[in-house]
């Protein structure tokens, strides 16, 4: 009442307001009535039935879901006086979440899966509902109603027969026009079988009618979600009633366009902002390359100017040392920039490569009469997925030794270690450090680096570089 009298429209989900007989709601609810004279006030929320009371309404009563499947299978039936109203049984079936979310042990799901069983038989809370609505509509109408529990979650199906009492050559027909202009109620083709599932999660009745001339019976069977069209979104279809909001399809099926068109966009700039990090980092690379190779004439030049100034006089000696500190500086930065080269050649890489593999520096030093082969790798992986790789990365350095090629291998460089990978222009990089003893003797001819994903998804990589080529890179 405090609401209603602020100015607040109300939608009332429970029964409170169902039915206007005071003494009627108490017996069947066991409980005194709060607020019975708002009794006459409250608008019954079928809008298939009130739609125009419920547009002024301030107080909307939302039916319960057993009466919103039977009154709807019903209404054509009974606006057109095509069967005794006296003759109306109501055959429903109703999943667990009918009962409500109250803990009670015959509604555990473990409890119903696997069973079903009539409930309410001598009557249950509903009954004086769908009688009092259908009386509205023929003084004569009764039924006898019986639910039972089934093995699923949600939905409603209610199986109603009664007589005909008139030609019904046309149900079908009269069933199609009734609910030509209702969006939330389905008319099936002659001779469907509506089930529960198909308007699961939706505010939609589904309602086909069969004819049975042998018995001159009618049956209807009128399917709906009951969290939905028996609830919540019935409450919000009478919301938008009262607050003139009308449901148009069209509206949903632009908003889905331009939510598509949206998706396609962004997708879009999601493509062209790759390319412009793939372009920036080409260039980089293209910089790069131009100052390694600035870097290559002014070391040659320093090696030259120190050959020529290192067996002079004092002042030659002192810029022979100048020149060779520069040369070592020249040498460093050499170095430096080549790994920063080496990152950038391993990550621009074409758009279909799933891996790639770049030795990125190494060394070759002398210690107990065995050479040893530092390196540095870097793998990138790109393509459609940018997670991590599982697996395991190798090297391999085959050389001749006492007449016999043989190899030496250092593998199990673990590809799944978190700490090593790092994600860059929409690409995934790890890299790996080892170092591999070759005894003296061994002369080595060619290097191979490679990957073995544990995944058969991605494919195995190598590459191999020829000893001569790998010198001539110069480190």
């Amino acid at each position: 009442p405090e609401l209603l009298a602020s100015g607040i429209k109300v939608i009332d989900l429970a029964a409170d307001f169902r039915l206007r007989d005071v003494s009627t709601w108490e017996h069947w609810y066991a409980a005194k009535h709060a607020c019975p004279d708002l009794l006459d006030e409250a608008v019954y929320g079928l809008p298939e039935l009130n739609r125009e009371a419920i547009r002024n309404a301030r107080l909307v009563a939302n039916p319960g879901c057993y009466p919103t499947s039977v009154i709807l299978g019903l209404l054509p039936l009974l606006k057109h006086k095509l069967i005794d109203p006296a003759t109306i049984i109501a055959d429903c079936k109703s999943g667990a979440s009918g009962a409500g979310r109250n803990a009670n042990v015959s509604t555990l799901f473990c409890e119903v899966t696997e069973s079903v069983k009539a409930y309410g038989v001598s009557g249950h809370r509903h009954l004086p509902e769908i009688r009092e609505v259908l009386r509205q509509l023929d003084g004569a109408a009764d039924l006898v109603f019986t639910p039972h529990l089934m093995p699923m979650i949600r939905g409603i199906h209610a199986t109603i027969y009664a007589d005909a009492i008139t030609s019904v050559a046309d149900v079908q027909q009269i069933y199609s026009d009734y609910y030509r202009d209702e969006v939330f109620v389905d008319v099936m083709p002659e001779g469907s079988h509506p089930e529960t599932r198909s308007v699961k999660g939706a505010n939609q009745c589904r309602i086909a009618v069969h004819y049975l001339q042998d018995s001159n019976k009618l049956v209807v069977l009128s399917v709906i979600d009951n969290l939905v069209k028996g609830a919540a979104g019935q409450a919000i279809q009478n919301m938008n009633l009262m607050f003139a909001i009308e449901y148009k399809p069209w509206k949903i099926w632009l908003g889905l366009l331009l939510l598509i068109m949206l998706l396609v966009a962004l997708f879009q700039m999601g493509k062209r902002f790759q390319a412009y990090e793939l372009e920036y980092l080409q260039l980089e690379r293209e910089t790069l390359v131009s100052q390694i190779e600035d870097l290559k004439i002014r070391n040659r030049n320093l090696v030259q100017k120190n050959a020529h100034l290192q067996g002079g006089s004092k002042i030659e000696r002192d810029a022979y040392e100048i020149a060779n500190q520069n040369l070592v500086k020249l040498q460093q930065e050499l170095l430096v920039q080549k790994e920063e080269l080496a990152f950038y050649q391993g990550i621009v890489s074409p758009s279909d490569a799933e891996l790639g593999v770049n030795l990125q520096t190494f060394e070759i030093r002398k210690k107990n009469n065995q050479s040893h082969f530092s390196f540095k790798m870097i793998l990138t992986k790109s393509g459609k997925s940018t997670k991590k790789i599982q697996g395991a990365a190798n090297v391999i350095i085959r050389g001749e030794s006492g007449g016999k090629v043989s190899e030496l291998k250092m593998s199990e460089l673990g590809l799944d270690k978190q700490e090593n990978a790092t994600k860059f222009a929409f690409r995934y990089f790890q890299v790996f450090e080892g170092d591999i003893s070759m005894p003296e003797g061994f002369e080595p001819f060619e290097v191979e680096i490679g990957i073995n994903p544990s995944t058969r998804k991605v494919k195995s990589f190598t590459e191999t570089i020829s000893w001569a080529e790998l010198l001539s890179e110069g480190n």
